[in-house]
């Protein structure tokens, strides 16, 4: 069963504009660069990235994101256009928050995980009361939508909570468990991450309507908001962050101002299959939690003129779309839901062509076939693997393969099995 492409699973080779597939039959680099793109913003566009050593790290503009968090083979990083509202992401001591007269900052306090000292402490004093800290993002006021606040947190003997709107939001993180304690109310989700090294990255996402975005964090005593301060107890923080979305992304650092992440786009143009009556695309993806209705992306090949395509859509994070059009034009269209409850945010899928018969394939399980007399040879006259031209791109790509053959069930099975 021959690899054409070889995509991820551990073998990554990405430098500027660019980033390569590996050829298993000769055991190198195939020389057809997939051309990458993460644009800039008159504000720098500073993306970042879980290295092999498990830090933040900052990668330039263009330059693909390989994620090595909680996978040691790593992943290609994809994800959409976002902007930091929080103007100075690290530095709490800043005049853009507005904390009551209850805790002591001390930026440039504590190892990041950035690996460097660039984090902050927060230290509560003696007052009998709430700790807490409050800034309002510089979007329009009375924003409608979905907005999620993060930050990064390192028990010091207390725990935090965040909330983006009001008090009926609070969340409260278990910083030395890892855990959600109190999940606030109106509908808000919350979601922690460990980083490693005490470090956990807290996020509270919520729906507006109308009303007004803040970013509060306070400290905890346990569960107590309101508690006497005893002058030496608080957290450690880092990488504050305020988007408009309905799930976090990866950090964008600020200093001074709001900063913009570009949507990244990847694509080839080079005739990578032509011809071919058996073929098959293997997809081994994450989903970032919280994806909304209008989730959308496109894995596959297409010519210019949408004349013949084998594509992979995702119309929302519950159906795929896997649309092949033959020599003869026709559509050959199958929509199988693959839900989240079903299959998780982590999913390997495989659409497999073998003569005129299509199926689908996830995490093992056959979830669509159809017969076809149009299903004849796939003969595109200018292929493109089209990741994001159309769509924004919200996934962890860790692997990605095309076959120039199509497959047994048995082995469909096999391949997909989590």
């Amino acid at each position: 069963m021959a690899n054409t492409l070889k995509f991820g699973n551990g073998e990554w080779y990405g430098k500027k504009d660019t980033i390569l597939a590996y050829n298993s039959e000769n055991n190198n680099y195939k020389p057809l660069p997939f051309d990458f793109s993460r644009g800039s913003t008159p504000t720098g566009s500073k993306a970042t990235t879980i290295n092999k050593d498990g830090l933040i790290e900052t990668v330039g503009n263009n330059v693909p994101r390989i994620d090595y968090k909680d996978d040691s083979k790593g992943a290609l990083l994809l994800e959409p256009t976002r902007s930091n509202n929080i103007t100075y992401s690290d530095l709490q001591s800043q005049g853009v928050w507005y904390p009551s007269p209850s805790w002591t900052v001390s930026d440039n306090s504590q190892i990041s995980p950035k690996g460097i000292l660039d984090a902050s402490s927060l230290t509560e004093n003696l007052t009998n009361g709430y700790h807490s800290g409050y800034y309002q993002p510089a979007i329009n006021n009375g924003y409608t939508g979905s907005y999620t606040i993060s930050c990064f947190a390192k028990y010091n003997g207390r725990n935090i909570a965040l909330s983006p709107k009001s008090a009926t939001e609070r969340t409260i993180f278990d910083l030395q468990n890892g855990s959600i304690n109190q999940l606030g109310g109106g509908g808000v989700t919350a979601k922690i991450e460990n980083y490693g090294s005490g470090w956990y990255r807290c996020s509270v996402t919520c729906s507006f309507s109308n009303e007004n975005v803040n970013f509060e964090h306070l400290l905890a005593n346990n569960n107590s908001l309101q508690y006497q301060g005893d002058g030496f107890s608080g957290i450690y923080i880092y990488g504050c962050q305020a988007e408009e979305g309905s799930y976090p992304t990866s950090y964008i650092p600020t200093q001074g101002g709001v900063v913009t992440r570009l949507k990244e786009e990847i694509n080839n143009q080079n005739n990578l299959m032509s011809g071919l009556n058996d073929m098959a695309m293997f997809l081994d993806y994450e989903l970032p939690n919280g994806n909304s209705i209008s989730f959308r992306n496109q894995f596959g090949f297409r010519n210019n003129s949408n004349g013949n395509f084998y594509v992979i859509q995702f119309p929302n994070s519950n159906t795929h779309e896997f649309r092949y059009t033959g020599i003869a034009g026709v559509n050959v269209d199958m929509t199988p839901s693959i839900s989240e409850q079903d299959y998780g945010l982590k999913r390997k899928l495989l659409f497999t062509k073998t003569g005129t018969t299509l199926k689908v394939f996830c995490n093992g399980v056959q979830v669509s076939t159809v017969t076809n007399a149009s299903a004849t040879t796939f003969n595109p006259n200018s292929q493109i693997l089209n990741f994001g031209a159309n769509y924004d791109i919200e996934m962890n790509v860790n692997n990605f393969k095309l076959y120039n053959n199509g497959f047994t069930d048995q082995e469909a099975i096999a391949l997909t099995t989590i």
